[in-house]
């Protein structure tokens, strides 16, 4: 019997509890699948959420069992799935890889490798049809992130805790300011401190220097934000500031200084 499959944004009310994680692997700009010992068929690393464990640390494990990865997962969507026998609900999770790693010999999975899109031949090819277009847009989504979004995103931060944060008005940007400097005194102390070759070759410092560089801009943002700023507002004043730096001649500036 064919598999019946619907998709469901994060947080859908859902008639029994999550049963299942899949993880679309995305690494060096390809997809990651995995091949069980026993099919010649591709997969994502995935399986079902023991009884202790919360959806997150499952795909977690999961994800290490069947391709030795540690790395940040995001959570993308909820689904179900049906084919007469078998059905639950599962969550879509996005991991972003810095590098394949080894697969772990004692576990169920004979290899990984890296794939442009979508394998050919996949184990449940019913189900892959309908999310593995879901973690596709999810990813876009996230590659394509504009400024009018991240402001959007910061006042919808602040919409759902606005009984506890200070108002979002103009006496108020100051306290973002000096929270942003703070960020970025974590920037320089990652940059001085460990320098640009750990930057480079090693993904945990990576990490956390982007980690500490998207805190400074969630306070640029909130500082807009108070001040009334948008993001059409910003963006022309942006163009107008990069056509005039275009017709400087910093080379003569330069000499004049000295």
């Amino acid at each position: 019997m064919s598999w019946v499959v619907q998709a469901y944004p994060l947080g859908h009310p859902l008639d029994e509890p999550l049963r299942y994680t899949v993880i679309f692997v995305r690494c060096a700009g390809r997809w990651l699948f995995v091949r069980h010992r026993e099919r010649q068929t591709w997969e994502c690393p995935g399986g079902h959420i023991e009884p202790h464990e919360t959806p997150l640390a499952g795909a977690a494990r999961e994800l290490y069992e069947e391709s030795g990865l540690r790395c940040p997962i995001i959570p993308v969507s909820e689904y179900y799935a049906a084919d007469g026998e078998r059905h639950g609900y599962g969550r879509i999770y996005l991991a972003l890889a810095q590098d394949v790693a080894q697969v772990p010999a004692d576990f169920e999975m004979a290899e990984a490798r890296l794939f442009d899109g979508l394998p050919a031949e996949v184990t449940y090819p019913e189900i892959y049809a309908c999310i593995f277009p879901i973690a596709l847009d999810f990813l876009r989504a996230r590659q394509n992130i504009g400024f009018a979004q991240t402001l959007a995103m910061s006042r919808e931060l602040w919409e759902q805790h606005r009984d506890t944060w200070s108002p979002m008005t103009m006496p108020y940007a100051r306290n973002s300011l000096l929270w942003m400097m703070g960020e970025m005194g974590e920037v320089i102390d990652i940059v001085k401190k460990l320098g640009e070759t750990q930057i480079e070759q090693s993904p945990k410092v990576r990490a956390d220097l982007v980690e500490e560089l998207v805190d400074v801009h969630m306070y640029f943002n909130d500082i807009l934000n108070r001040y009334g700023i948008s993001a059409t507002e910003f963006a022309a004043a942006y163009h107008e500031k990069h056509q005039r730096n275009m017709r400087r001649d910093y080379e003569k500036e330069a000499l004049r200084l000295k």
